[in-house]
C-alpha cells in the first residue's frame, strides 16, 4: 500500500492568491457585461463561478542554515458555469467560451470579437510570492445536468506559485 503524502497549506497564500484571481478572472475581455465570477456561489439556474479545489498547498519546502525559505505552492481551482436553456449549437459555444477562457487565462493569445487579446501579466501577489504558471489540467466538460435541467460545465486549473521569505 503506497503512502498518500500530506501536503501543507500556505494559508495566506490561499487567501492572496484567491483575491488576485477573482481580480484577473473578473477582468477577461469576453466576459459579457452583466456577468461577473463569483467565489464558490452560483445562482440555480445560470452563472459563473470559481471554486478552490483545496486550499494553497505547499509542494516543496527549501529553507537555507541562514533561514532563507523558498517554497513551490499549487492552488487548484475550477471554473464553473452553470447555464440552462441549451440546444446543441448553444452547448458548443459554452464548450468554446470556456476553452477561449482558459487559453486567455493561460497566457495564449485568443481571439475575442475579432479582436486577439492576450493576458499580458499573471497578477501580482502579496509579499514575495510570484505566479510562476497558470495551467489548464482538464478541458472544458459537461460536469452535470441538474433538476431544473441546467447544465454545469466544469474546467480544472492549477496556479503554480513561488513564495519566498527569511525566518
Amino acid at each position: 500500500m503506497a503512502d498518500d503524502k500530506v501536503y501543507p497549506q500556505d494559508i495566506e497564500g490561499y487567501e492572496d492568491v484567491t483575491t488576485a484571481l477573482m481580480a484577473t478572472v473578473n477582468a477577461y475581455p469576453g466576459l459579457p457585461e452583466d456577468e461577473k465570477f463569483r467565489f464558490t456561489m452560483l445562482e440555480p439556474e445560470e452563472g459563473l463561478s470559481i471554486v478552490a479545489s483545496s486550499g494553497s498547498l505547499i509542494m516543496e519546502d527549501h529553507e537555507s542554515i541562514t533561514g532563507h525559505v523558498w517554497q513551490t505552492c499549487l492552488y487548484p481551482f475550477m471554473v464553473i458555469y452553470r447555464v440552462s436553456g441549451l440546444n446543441q449549437k448553444r452547448k458548443i459555444q459554452v464548450k468554446e467560451w470556456m476553452d477561449t477562457f482558459a487559453r486567455w487565462l493561460t497566457r495564449q493569445p485568443v481571439n475575442i470579437n475579432g479582436r486577439t487579446v492576450v493576458l499580458e501579466y499573471w497578477p501580482t501577489l502579496t509579499g514575495s510570492r510570484l505566479i510562476r504558471n497558470i495551467s489548464r489540467q482538464t478541458p472544458a466538460y459537461l460536469g452535470g445536468i441538474n433538476e431544473d435541467k441546467s447544465e454545469t460545465w466544469v474546467m480544472n486549473l492549477q496556479i503554480q506559485y513561488r513564495n519566498e521569505f527569511d525566518r
